[in-house]
């Protein structure tokens, strides 16, 4: 199995269509309108002690134990960030 090569052109597709949804749901929100979304399995322990060992190099707290929400990871999504829409490639 051959892996295509990940182009910048990609990347940036990607970060437009994350940007969009991100509007969409703010618009949304603000509006009070009704919506269906997506509830998120919870990560395998794995993912969540993965992300643990890399939020330590940026010396950010986490907690190793209680339930995880998406209010434990929504205010870390914009710690140590530089602009609002930073170039994430």
């Amino acid at each position: 199995m051959v892996v295509p090569e990940r182009l910048d052109a990609h990347k940036l597709i990607e970060e437009f269509m994350i940007l969009a949804n991100v509007a969409a749901a703010e618009m949304l929100e603000k509006k009070a309108l009704p919506l269906i979304y997506r509830v998120h399995d919870e990560p395998t322990l794995e993912k969540v002690h993965n992300l643990q060992e890399f939020l330590k190099t940026l010396d950010l707290p986490f907690a190793k134990s209680g339930a995880l929400r998406p209010a434990l990871f929504n205010p870390r999504a914009g710690a140590g960030q530089g602009p609002r829409f930073p170039n994430r490639w």
